[in-house]
């Protein structure tokens, strides 16, 4: 699981309802990896709470470059993170 936000700290009454913070930022750069072929891969902004007043603000996760880049030089990754993650160019 890949996430720009997944923060437990502050538990709230309601188990798993926790503040994810505000502008948290994860940057991947991957080429070349091979990956393990089709799983449950999460690709997310923020993990954890439901409640858009918990979601924060501005979280990103972000991988350098294009999706078409990123197939092409990683290997057996399923599902790959979608076009809206794609940041920029080569990684």
């Amino acid at each position: 699981m890949l996430s720009g936000a997944l923060s437990e700290a502050e538990p709230r009454a309601t188990p798993g309802e926790f503040p994810a913070g505000d502008r948290n930022v994860l940057h991947a750069a991957i080429s070349r990896v091979q990956g393990s072929g089709s799983r449950r891969n999460v690709y997310a902004r923020v993990v954890g709470p439901t409640r858009p007043t918990e979601q924060g603000a501005g979280n990103r996760l972000e991988f350098s470059g294009r999706g078409e880049e990123f197939e092409r030089s990683n290997r057996e990754i399923d599902p790959e993170p979608a076009a809206g993650f794609f940041v920029g160019g080569p990684p």
